[in-house]
């Protein structure tokens, strides 16, 4: 009973450093470790099967026994059945906050508003957040102002389309929402109509939007 159950802790083990979760170089030096601190037959025969055990694995063994053992497999398991999303990267990058003047974000929604007009929330969202990575990004200037100002980036400026634009309460929540979560993947720089741009990678598609990432 207590090989199997450490024999599906080993699978999980093995899939997790297959993810790029350590390698075999770091995993061992970890195992000499905790060797060190193992005073029980059962967690020596955890390291004895190839179990790469953390320390608080270890705590577990020494304080519960068999039994810890058998619940450290069952939730590892349950983590490893959960699929991961293959669109991880680029949804959920982290969420991050960014403050702005009164003045920049009037600036920001009136740009939001001319660039996404007619569109869902969603791609007014996106909108904001691609504008927001820009600012964070090292091949854009650092401030809204030089972001939006910066020749041959937005066409509503341009051609003046930035001044005239309303400003919907669609624009004002999409942008509030971006400033206070934006979960983009910081590569995602570059949006158009109708089709990607050529001249960067292929990313999503939203509406009759089309965003690139670097």
């Amino acid at each position: 009973m207590f090989k199997r159950i450490v024999g599906a802790v080993t699978v999980m083990t093995v899939t997790f450093s297959a993810l790029g979760m350590g390698y075999p170089q770091e995993n061992e030096t970890r195992t000499e470790e905790i060797a060190k601190v193992l005073d029980t037959t059962q967690a020596t025969e955890l390291l004895m099967e190839g179990i790469h055990a953390t320390q608080k694995d270890v705590v577990a063994v020494q304080t519960q026994g068999a039994r810890s053992v058998e619940a450290i497999a069952d939730t590892q398991a349950k983590i490893q059945d959960t699929p991961i999303p293959l669109v991880s990267s680029v949804v959920e990058a982290g969420k991050r906050k960014t403050a702005l003047t009164a003045e920049e974000l009037l600036l920001m929604q009136k740009v939001v508003s001319a660039e996404s007009r007619g569109e869902s929330p969603e791609t007014q969202y996106t909108v904001a957040c691609v504008i927001l990575n820009r600012i964070e990004s090292s091949i854009f200037p650092d401030t809204l102002e030089e972001v939006v100002r910066q020749s041959g980036q937005f066409t509503c400026v341009g051609n003046g389309i930035i001044n005239n634009v309303p400003i919907t309460e669609s624009v004002k929540q999409s942008v509030a929402k971006a400033l206070d979560n934006n979960t983009l993947d910081l590569n995602v720089l570059w949006f158009r109509s109708e089709h990607y741009h050529s001249f960067h990678n292929p990313a999503f598609q939203i509406g009759k939007m089309y965003f690139s990432a670097a």
